[in-house]
């Protein structure tokens, strides 16, 4: 099995980049994203302990499939299931379960509700089970009887927060479940309107009926900005969609999570985003950032702000090989510094005199912060620079690195594509993609 990961940060660069704000309103959040049609099924995977028990009874932080309530007295939640199947690529042996709902503090809002032969409320054939899903609940968006009859979880009295829905299965001989086509929807009490972008889990788990079904989906993926972080009420932060449209993308089982340093997180940056080969499990996905089906409530997670001012602050040598770089910036992100030793073209070239190390940056208190990056005092053949040599530096500085860490992918023919949400990038910035398979030996 394989463990690769992707890097998507945001570059100063010279050009123009011309940013397409993409926005999309959605009228229920669940099949209506992931599955397009009945033969590109993905069905949520709950308690598959190779994929991280998404879901569960008793699930942490990183398993939660969360609801954010931002106001309890004026939304509901409508909810919408199949009932459950024992594994992804049977389609008849459907089995009975349940699913409760948790407060923020931990404590049970919404006691468990059976999901049986009698009870599921997303029903007909696959076609019909699919056009209800996507139609969302009877009774919101103007929907009335062709989506589905809702099971309604009214929060009023209850905290603003992040809720989390969790799944069990009735039979002590089946753990795994599968739910073809779901649907969980925040509405408005008054005027019966959905509130998109308020479902995500920080580690999604899915299942394709087998390894040749493409999955065309797309996620939203929400980085915090410096001092920002989740509460129950807003935060600020930057967007990113990424869309599997069109990218051959068959995964078969499979999660989704994203973070800020890839499949490592030693705080060597360069070490962390190395992809891994022939992972046992998904233990090095390391889920951090909120993942959504839609982009996320902007009311609730706000835009953040972009800074790229850089302060080079010069070289200080204590001693040989004990040189630091010196450089200051206003937010939290990624530096990468080349020391441009072959031929000065600005572009780091790997078996050469060229240094490129990069250094990540945390943000506390107030800016500039201050950043001494060491330097053993050699090129990158390891050649001792004289004192008094002109040293040619070229300094990036990146906000906002989304690690897209990808496992058990049995194919991924054509690519993804991802595209700045909000905010809509300064002139001057450019989304670009880095991965390092250095450490691969698979051919």
């Amino acid at each position: 099995m394989k463990n690769f990961t992707f890097k998507i940060n945001l570059q100063i660069l010279l050009s123009l980049v011309l940013s397409t704000l993409c926005i999309n309103i959605y009228a229920g959040e669940g099949s209506k994203q992931t599955t397009p049609d009945v033969n590109h099924r993905a069905s949520l995977c709950i308690n598959n302990d190779e994929y991280g028990n998404f879901a569960r009874y008793g699930s942490t932080n990183e398993q939660r499939l969360y609801i954010r309530i931002q106001n309890p007295n004026s939304e509901k939640v409508y909810l919408g299931f199949t009932r459950a199947r024992r594994t992804a690529p049977d389609n008849s042996n459907e089995i009975d379960s349940k699913f409760r709902i948790m407060k923020p503090d931990g404590t049970v809002a919404f006691a468990s509700y059976n999901l049986t032969s009698l009870t599921a409320n997303i029903t007909g054939t696959e076609v019909q089970r699919l056009s209800r899903a996507q139609n969302g609940p009877n009774g919101v968006d103007g929907v009335t009887t062709a989506g589905y009859v809702p099971i309604v979880f009214d929060p009023t009295g209850m905290p603003a927060g992040d809720y989390w829905i969790e799944f069990e299965s009735n039979s002590s001989s089946y753990s795994e479940l599968y739910y073809n086509y779901y649907d969980i929807t925040v509405a408005n009490n008054s005027t019966k309107n959905s509130i998109p972008g308020r479902l995500y889990s920080k580690r999604w788990a899915f299942a394709m009926n087998n390894v040749t079904t493409d999955f065309t989906g797309a996620f939203y993926v929400f980085a915090p900005d410096n001092g920002s972080t989740t509460g129950a009420t807003t935060q600020n932060g930057f967007v990113n969609k990424i869309n599997f449209n069109g990218a051959g993308f068959r995964p078969w089982y499979f999660n989704v999570a994203f973070n800020n340093t890839g499949p490592g997180n030693s705080g060597n940056a360069a070490n962390d985003q190395k992809s891994v080969y022939n992972a046992s499990d998904a233990t090095k996905m390391s889920p951090k950032y909120e993942v959504f089906l839609n982009d996320p409530d902007i009311n609730v997670w706000k835009n953040g702000t972009y800074n790229g001012n850089i302060v080079i602050n010069g070289i200080t040598n204590c001693g040989i090989g004990e040189s630091n770089i010196n450089i200051s910036v206003f937010k939290s992100g990624t530096i990468e510094i080349l020391l441009d030793f072959n031929g000065g073209d600005g572009v780091y070239t790997p078996g050469t005199k060229d240094v490129l190390t990069t250094q990540t940056v945390t943000a506390s208190g107030a800016p500039p912060y201050a950043v001494s990056v060491p330097w053993n005092g050699k090129d990158g053949l390891g050649n001792t620079i004289a004192q008094g040599t002109n040293i040619p530096i070229v300094v990036t500085f990146g906000q906002a690195a989304f690690h897209f860490p990808i496992y058990d992918v049995e194919e991924n023919q054509y690519g993804f594509s991802c595209t700045t949400v909000r905010p809509a990038a300064p002139s001057g910035y450019v989304l670009k993609f880095y991965w390092d398979d250095s450490a691969i030996t698979y051919t």
